[in-house]
């Protein structure tokens, strides 16, 4: 599911919170990949290096909390799922594949956006960021669901749509 537009806008919505003037989505969009916290993190140290003044304004926490509020909010309103994703999954769990889902976003919004575009069901599992104790693409969460589903490492294929997923 392409979720960026989202997530900058939870994290645009966010800013404006703390009377912080909205980024453009690309800018927020490069920030992506690693969980909302890395997300946040990366946000707050552009904003505090271009007005060092507002870091008394908005601690990482608050910011954090904001986002992640706003991104309730925000989840299934501008998200589609990649063309052929219904169609796909349908095709590898006919083929007897079993099908987990792995993502650096939140398990409560993992869950939100999957069942908002009706994606829940082909997966047997769904690991978040906030899941395990490291996310991806640490090979722990690939280790996790390979003990967890009692299969082989060396038979688990990963597909994803970022950088982080080739990593």
């Amino acid at each position: 599911i392409d979720t960026a537009s989202e997530i900058a806008e939870a994290a645009n919505r966010a800013l404006e919170s703390h009377g912080l003037e909205r980024r453009p989505e690309d800018r927020i969009t490069a920030y992506i990949g690693h969980g909302g916290r890395a997300l946040i993190n990366a946000l707050r140290n552009e904003v505090i290096a271009q007005d060092p003044g507002v870091e008394h304004r908005m601690s990482f926490e608050q910011l954090f909390a904001s986002f992640d509020d706003h991104y309730g909010e925000t989840t299934g309103t501008s998200s589609k799922p990649y063309p052929g994703t219904h169609e796909a999954l349908e095709r590898l769990r006919a083929c007897g594949l079993r099908l987990v889902c792995v993502t650096n976003k939140d398990h409560r919004h993992a869950i939100h956006a999957l069942e908002f575009h009706g994606l829940a069901t082909p997966f047997e599992l769904v690991i978040g960021g906030d899941t395990l104790p490291e996310k991806k693409p640490h090979p722990s969460v690939l280790q996790h669901v390979a003990t967890t589903l009692g299969i082989p490492i060396e038979r688990i294929a990963h597909i994803g749509d970022s950088a982080t997923d080739v990593l």
